[in-house]
């Protein structure tokens, strides 16, 4: 019985390990990402994600015999390689069924000072606030909600440089 509980409790302790880790990731590629945004320029990346069912189909699907799809998750960069490299580990480390976790995972990082309670879920929130010093960093503006566009939900972060 005590070799179950330690190996339950170290199977916590490894798991509980892999999401720090991911969100040391995370806030690293967030930070590198608002940093890397030039004075009087805008960079975004959206996270798209939708649960009980896949995105709207584009026009052309429509007709087509469709797969069951329980979720879906994208995320767009723009091609800009920094906010890329936030999107590879959204894909990996972010909730599908829950938006509201990426979108306190993303504010965890950029605004450390804003705290939540552990169980308040967010349907929908626009934030914006300033990242860096006065003399340079960006405008930072973060939008979650349901965009009826895709038929999913969308967190979007954007970056102005000043």
């Amino acid at each position: 019985m005590k070799k179950i509980s330690a190996l339950i409790s170290l199977a916590i302790i490894l798991m509980s390990s892999d999401a720090i880790s991911e969100d040391d990731k995370l806030c690293g590629s967030l930070k590198a990402f608002v940093q890397s945004v030039a004075a009087d320029t805008s960079q975004s990346l959206e996270l798209q994600t939708s649960w009980g069912g896949g995105f709207k189909k584009e026009k052309e699907s429509i007709g087509k015999e469709e797969e069951i799809v329980l979720y879906e998750k994208r995320c767009n960069f723009h091609e800009y390689e920094p906010a890329e490299k936030v999107c590879d580990i959204l894909m990996r480390s972010s909730s599908t069924e829950f938006p509201h976790l990426n979108l306190k995972r993303v504010l965890a990082c950029l605004s450390p000072g804003t705290k939540f309670s552990k169980n308040m879920e967010i349907g929908a929130m626009s934030v914006s606030f300033d990242y860096g010093d006065d003399e340079r960093g960006s405008f930072i503006y973060i939008d979650l909600g349901f965009d009826s566009t895709i038929g999913g939900n969308q967190l979007k972060i954007v970056a102005e440089g000043y």
